[in-house]
């Protein structure tokens, strides 16, 4: 709308929309007043991105040799660098741990691009520590960003889940408590 929620326009998205299915009563009376905050801030720090917004959940398909692969941008951004039809494309993470992935925005950026659009800037944000990071879109790195696509779909194909552990990887996986594989020293 080119303008900023009011506090109570946030106060009643949360009161109707805010959904975690698993969490007990005082859980999500909790996680909803934190995730309150957590909106006031962003909007207070990043509102002339607020009203630069060209689109929220964009769906993206990259089409490369035997595999289409897709996905949902959280936030589009316009002017970036106050250059119309500039985008930056924004994904949000609730905590990175000071991991950074760039994988996914690198393939948002190639399907955006292949799509005509002028995307200019990727970038994760970290909402528990309001850092953004920026995400490398060069020519090169969304090249290298292709190969390791179709290199793991080919994996997937031939059916191939053999572990490929680092050390790097692994201290930061959800599932390094349980898998055999894990290298964590």
């Amino acid at each position: 709308t080119g303008k900023l929620p009011s506090p109570k326009q946030v106060n009643d998205l949360l009161t109707s929309d805010f959904f975690l299915p698993f969490a007990n009563k005082p859980a999500h009376k909790e996680m909803r007043e934190k995730a309150r905050r957590l909106i006031f801030k962003y909007v207070n720090e990043h509102k002339d991105d607020i009203t630069r917004t060209w689109a929220t959940e964009r769906s993206f398909e990259l089409y490369l040799d035997g595999v289409v692969v897709s996905g949902r941008a959280d936030v589009i951004y316009d002017e970036h660098d106050g250059v119309i039809d500039n985008l930056a494309i924004v994904d949000y993470k609730t905590a990175t741990g000071g991991e950074v992935y760039p994988l996914q925005l690198q393939v948002y950026a190639d399907a955006g691009r292949r799509e005509g659009l002028t995307v200019a800037a990727a970038f994760i944000h970290d909402m528990s520590t309001t850092t953004r990071h920026t995400i490398d879109i060069s020519a090169d790195a969304v090249k290298k960003a292709e190969q390791q696509v179709i290199e793991a779909a080919g994996l997937l194909k031939k059916r191939d889940f053999t572990p490929r552990p680092e050390k790097a990887k692994c201290t930061s996986c959800d599932v390094k408590t349980v898998c055999g594989a894990a290298k964590l020293k």
